[in-house]
């Protein structure tokens, strides 16, 4: 039996009237203890509805650091480039609203939470009042191929029993960098689907990724593009628009943040009032954060910067009070380079460093005033990075002012998580649904989801413990046949949430 807050002995034991905790409860608690702002929004939420649930989410309306509008200005040339002027016209209305989901890993998203968040996400910018055609997604690619969206090639929920994964690229590039990765190739596209018709057992799943694969990984628009960043963009468009066939819900456009963020560093750089420059260049401020680091602060970091080795992979590099980066790449060579803005500058452009999350959040929301919703972990670290980037300029008198202002936005926004669409496999399992399942159950409308938006909090992650438990539990630390167990309790109680069903497929 698993030890109950004295909330949660409320909650479940109301819920269950006294009955034995079932596995999937067990199952949820031990999630909820991987993932704080997880757990706290089943505590604080956990009776109300994901429609009562989104309307909490407000951004912060005070005059920021720093003006937006360059960022505004960049997202629109990098949303121009890739889709065309009346696309980056509307993004933009969006944009300038100063709330984010920045959730996604880059890569074409197959990921339950993180698609059904995107719909989350929508009804939130309704409860503020933005109507918009199109949706904005901040999506980061400094994560590898292989993260837990596996940018690396497609996953289908078809089967409930598992995830089912089919590559693209070879295993040898799995921890490449998402933003790293060139475009895949029509040969490429054609060998997964022969694989398909010879490795595999014909299944939905396997139906379902050779449609796709056919159909849009074969695009001549798609495969005319050299990165697959920029491939990823056009081909979540293309999934959005048959999720979503009514036109009642809007299309996902999927920002790759690098390519945008990239910009506004390059500009701060020259700017010696920036936050940024000030931050990594005034060591009373670097002092500072270095100091919390020291004192065993678990999140703030002074890793303002990725390095890229050889491979395209990511390894960590230190920015240090003597005006140097230093760091070990993975193949344990040890790295040292001139770290000044102009030195900064150039790596940036030349590809061999990347801006950290840390980075990322100074530039666009501490600077520039974004809320930033976000999903499993980002509430634990972005708040730390909030507290203690505020608490460095509080240490001088000349940045009065600024850690106040720092202080007042919500960090703690968690929309990437809660799931509330299913789908049943052929043996009669549930599970989370995927862009595959909801194509092949016809898509979802707008009145569709406002009746899936009745789920309750708790209920919805409940729901999503076929993705969560895997990502968040190690192996060691799981339930025997926990999947099983999760797709039959599933079966019992939220049938009114399947949005695909195996069983009523048509062989062709």
């Amino acid at each position: 039996m698993i030890s109950l807050t004295p909330y949660r002995y409320t909650f479940y034991y109301s819920q269950l009237r006294w009955r034995k905790v079932n596995a999937m409860i067990e199952m949820l608690d031990a999630v909820q203890r991987k993932s704080h702002i997880m757990d706290t929004a089943v505590r604080q939420y956990g009776k109300a509805s994901l429609k009562e649930y989104v309307k909490q989410f407000r951004p912060y309306q005070g005059k920021p650091l720093q003006p937006a509008d360059d960022f505004l200005k960049f997202s629109g040339e990098y949303i121009e480039t890739l889709l065309g002027k009346e696309i980056a016209q509307e993004l933009e209305k969006v944009l300038r609203f100063p709330l984010l989901n920045t959730a996604n890993h880059h890569g074409v998203d197959y990921f339950p939470p993180s698609v059904q968040g995107n719909l989350l996400y929508w009804q939130v910018l309704k409860e503020n009042g933005i109507k918009t055609n199109y949706l904005p997604l901040c999506s980061f690619g400094i994560v590898s191929l292989s993260n837990s969206s596996y940018a690396r090639g497609i996953t289908s929920y078809a089967n409930c029993d598992h995830s089912f994964r089919v590559p693209i690229f070879p295993k040898s590039m799995e921890n490449k960098m998402v933003r790293n990765v060139s475009a895949f190739t029509e040969e490429q596209v054609k060998h997964t689907i022969s694989r398909l018709d010879t490795e595999f057992q014909d299944t939905a799943a396997t139906r379902d990724i050779r449609d796709v694969l056919e159909k849009h990984y074969l695009n001549k628009k798609v495969l005319d593009h050299k990165r697959y960043g920029d491939q990823a963009v056009l081909i979540n468009k293309m999934l959005s628009e048959e999720m979503y066939p009514q036109g009642d819900i809007p299309q996902m456009i999927y920002l790759e943040m690098e390519q945008i963020i990239n910009q506004l560093l390059l500009k701060d750089l020259k700017d010696e009032n920036s936050m940024i420059y000030r931050i990594l260049y005034d060591n009373r401020i670097l002092g500072e954060l270095i100091k919390q680091i020291e004192e065993g602060d678990p999140f703030l970091t002074t890793m303002f910067f990725w390095g890229t080795d050889y491979a395209g992979r990511r390894y960590a590099l230190d920015f240090c009070v003597d005006g140097r980066l230093r760091g070990v790449t993975l193949a344990g060579e040890y790295v040292e380079l001139a770290a000044s803005a102009k030195d900064i500058a150039e790596l940036i452009e030349l590809g061999k460093i990347v801006p950290s999350g840390y980075t990322m959040a100074i530039l666009l929301s501490f600077a520039r005033g974004y809320t930033w919703l976000g999903g499993y972990f980002q509430g634990d670290y972005l708040p730390a990075w909030q507290k203690g980037t505020a608490a460095a300029f509080a240490k001088t008198e000349e940045y009065h002012g600024w850690g106040e202002t720092i202080l007042r936005y919500n960090c703690a926004g968690y929309i990437s998580g809660p799931v509330f669409a299913l789908n049943r496999s052929d043996r009669g399992l549930l599970a989370p649904a995927g862009p595959l399942e909801i194509i092949r159950g016809g898509g979802i409308n707008s009145a569709g989801l406002d009746d899936l938006m009745e789920a309750t909090v708790v209920d919805a992650h409940r729901m999503s413990l076929s993705c969560s438990y895997p990502e968040l539990v190690p192996p060691a630390e799981r339930s025997d046949s926990w999947c099983h167990k999760v797709g039959a309790q599933l079966l019992k109680s939220y049938g009114k949430h399947v949005v695909f069903d195996a069983r009523s497929i048509q062989e062709r």
